[in-house]
């Protein structure tokens, strides 16, 4: 990350918020960031640096979360950085508002930004909040919000290679009763590199089957609830379970058998739910019917699967 790392790091450090604890977590990195990260360190007292050996995305973010001791947690990707006033607007956002996330919009760059631009502040409550979570209207990702930082005790990030936000987010969300969300973009994330977890070809379908599991899981919850976005969030599951599967009967990776059978078994205990579902279209609810009704005859759903998907 040493290519982003100074844009990073000073758009943090020079922050219009200034009583910040900033930790930099090197999660084994091989290039000059280890370096980097002590340089800042050396220079501003607010920065403390944890080097510790290579565990992932979340085991990071685990790190970190285990060493505050703020009120309120942030957390920015290395090669992303942030808007000069972002962390004042988000804090006063939560203590204006007795609310426990603070939202803001994300940009992919500053040339999408428009002088005249005019910030709308919407408070939500759980019962607003908590269905647009699960239906992922509110994105997961961490990085755009600012969070109460008792919302973390005994939540941890799972340590996977994809998603690892989809996961946490529930259960995060579901111990807030306000959230505030602003439509001002603070936050600016970079997609360019082809070495990043999202665009690595070889964790695509790793991202598609955890996205699969977040989904049957979120739909598991609003089902318990009674929520009347349960049909949306049951297509999105069957919509990233049929592609997963179909990944995974191409390129069939060394867990390829435990992944297809833990999807086979949510689309047969859900089976009817899904076949009357309006919002499922008519070439996936044929696709899950050859599955259940075929077993092992994984060639016609490659056929379906390469027609229509």
């Amino acid at each position: 990350m040493e290519k982003y790392l100074h844009r990073c790091v000073d758009s943090i450090i020079n922050q219009t918020y200034e009583n910040l604890e900033i930790i930099l977590v090197d999660d084994g990195s091989k290039d000059l960031s280890p370096a980097i990260c002590d340089e800042y360190a050396s220079k501003d007292s607010r920065i403390k640096v944890i080097h510790k050996k290579n565990g992932g995305q979340g085991d990071a973010r685990n790190c970190g979360i285990e060493q505050a001791t703020g009120d309120y947690l942030g957390f920015i990707d290395s090669d992303d950085y942030v808007r000069p006033h972002m962390f004042e607007t988000l804090l006063s956002l939560c203590v204006e508002n007795n609310a426990q996330i603070a939202i803001c919009e994300m940009y992919k760059d500053e040339n999408e930004l428009k002088p005249d631009f005019a910030p709308q502040i919407k408070v939500l409550n759980k019962e607003e909040f908590y269905p647009l979570l699960l239906e992922d209207l509110i994105s997961s990702h961490p990085c755009n919000k600012l969070f109460r930082a008792d919302l973390f005790k005994g939540i941890r990030f799972p340590l996977r290679n994809s998603v690892d936000d989809m996961m946490i987010m529930p259960a995060i969300f579901d111990k807030c009763h306000e959230i505030v969300c602003t439509n001002e973009p603070l936050y600016f994330y970079y997609i360019g590199r082809a070495d990043s977890v999202s665009n690595n070809r070889k964790t695509i379908h790793i991202n598609s089957y955890e996205r699969s599991v977040a989904f049957m899981e979120r739909y598991v919850l609003a089902k318990e609830r009674g929520l009347l976005e349960a049909d949306v969030i049951l297509k999105k599951a069957v919509s990233f379970s049929v592609g997963t599967l179909g990944l995974l009967l191409e390129r069939k990776n060394e867990n390829w058998e435990k992944e297809i059978n833990m999807i086979l078994t949510f689309l047969k205990k859900n089976s009817q739910e899904i076949y009357t579902n309006q919002k499922i279209d008519i070439a996936r609810k044929f696709a899950v019917w050859i599955l259940l009704n075929m077993p092992g005859q994984y060639k016609w759903f490659l056929k379906i699967y390469k027609l229509f998907f």
